[in-house]
């Protein structure tokens, strides 16, 4: 093969390499996540439970623990086992689905992006595989449905599922639903049956039931309710530090915190991350085709809109973008594989494409302010110390015998 052919399919060459990269050192991350005995947010978050007690986003964790119980498997190994799984289905499936739908320059270009989850995550590894994952994976079902000849009910449903189990697990995925609705409709070829009737109602119902249950037990007065059975199963405490503690906190102590990011520097990194990342999007965009401004525009800011209240109820303003960034591409990607979207025949110029390339490789932002400065997937492996530093307390060295394992500068 000549370096003329693979010039011509460099933009799946690099999809392809950079996915592969990508999603391999978020995984890496998660087997570090193990090797110091759980990350407080990344898999505490996934193991508040309801075994003291009914509290708010308590299902994924009592799944486990009773998982666990049952196959006397590692609590820990579980849950980072799935999240595993659950990280290569979901990137998996998004990749299919944009083969299915051919990949482009521009859509390869959106697809890196760094609002994206995939190069968000790999961006900054403490924000990756929280639970809206199995959002993501709704969406990226509804994906692959969209680029099937005809439609699957088999993935509909699968689809509602993950997005109502998501919901359930932490009640801010609710501000997923909008944008949701607006996948599902598209998928259902805004043909108004009994069974788009069927779906759309079903989804929206179980997902606002689990939203009110998660906000019927808000708050808790002593996270140590659902901390102990983690102690009992050989945990540090440090794993109560994060995720579960923040369980005591109510709406009025988050806005107080969330306020203080408007008196700082805050909204103008968050300005500064918000035009970077529309780079990708507008490349995408330009000169599109077939392009129903009517349909297409409100669609999109819809989505947009509906995560405003997010920054400010709470501080992870780069996670907030990274859902907006998400929802966008999805839908691109499913408006696209249904034809109502037609990317520009012109083909993207060398010093464009490369430029962009590197662009979405080098830059990146924090998950709690939208930090621009922090660096992409590039400067984040390059940094990287990989010097070894005493956990204390934090690994339990009954259960991780290696003692003090690598510290990773994250």
């Amino acid at each position: 093969m000549t370096f003329e052919s693979l010039w011509r399919r460099k933009a799946e060459i690099a999809f392809f390499s950079l996915y592969t990269v990508a999603t391999a050192y978020i995984a890496l991350n998660l087997l570090h996540d193990y090797s110091i005995g759980g990350h407080d947010w990344k898999q505490a978050d996934w193991l508040i439970n309801n075994e003291g007690g009914l509290v708010r986003r308590g299902l994924i964790g009592s799944f486990l623990i009773g998982l666990s119980r049952f196959s006397s498997l590692d609590l820990l190994a579980l849950t980072i086992g799935l999240q595993l799984i659950l990280l290569l289905l979901v990137v998996g499936v998004t990749v299919l689905a944009a083969v299915r739908v051919g990949l482009s320059e521009r859509l390869v270009l959106l697809l890196m992006s760094p609002g994206f989850f995939v190069f968000f995550w790999a961006g900054d590894p403490s924000a990756s595989m929280r639970k809206e994952v199995f959002v993501f994976g709704a969406f990226a079902i509804l994906a692959l449905d969209a680029s099937n000849r005809m439609r699957s009910v088999t993935l509909l449903f699968l689809s509602i599922l993950l997005f109502c189990i998501g919901i359930a697990a932490h009640e801010g995925m609710i501000f997923f639903l909008p944008a949701f609705m607006i996948a599902l409709h598209c998928c259902l070829d805004e043909k108004v049956d009994k069974f788009y009737f069927t779906l759309m109602v079903t989804a929206a119902v179980f997902s606002i039931v689990f939203f009110l249950i998660n906000l019927t037990f808000a708050t808790i007065d002593d996270s140590l309710l659902v901390c102990q059975p983690l102690l009992e199963r050989g945990f540090s405490p440090r794993i109560c530090d994060g995720a579960i503690s923040s369980l005591t906190r109510d709406l009025g102590d988050e806005l107080d915190r969330t306020s203080q990011l408007f008196y700082s520097f805050a909204p103008l990194k968050l300005a500064i991350s918000v035009g970077l990342v529309a780079l990708p999007i507008g490349v995408f965009f330009h000169d599109a085709a077939g392009l129903k401004i009517r349909v297409i525009a409100p669609v999109m800011l819809v989505a947009i809109i509906s995560f405003l209240p997010l920054y400010f109820m709470a501080i992870d303003w780069g996670r907030w973008l990274n859902f907006q960034c998400t929802v966008v591409t999805f839908l691109a990607l499913i408006l696209s594989a249904k034809g109502v979207l037609v990317e520009a025949k012109t083909p993207l110029s060398s010093s464009v494409f490369v430029s962009m390339l590197l662009f979405v490789i080098l830059f990146g932002f924090k998950m709690a302010d939208a930090n621009p400065l922090h660096g992409g997937l590039l400067f984040e492996i390059v940094m990287n110390d990989f010097e070894p530093v005493s956990l204390g307390e934090f690994v339990d060295n009954e259960r991780f015998v290696a003692g003090h394992p690598t510290k990773w500068g994250m």
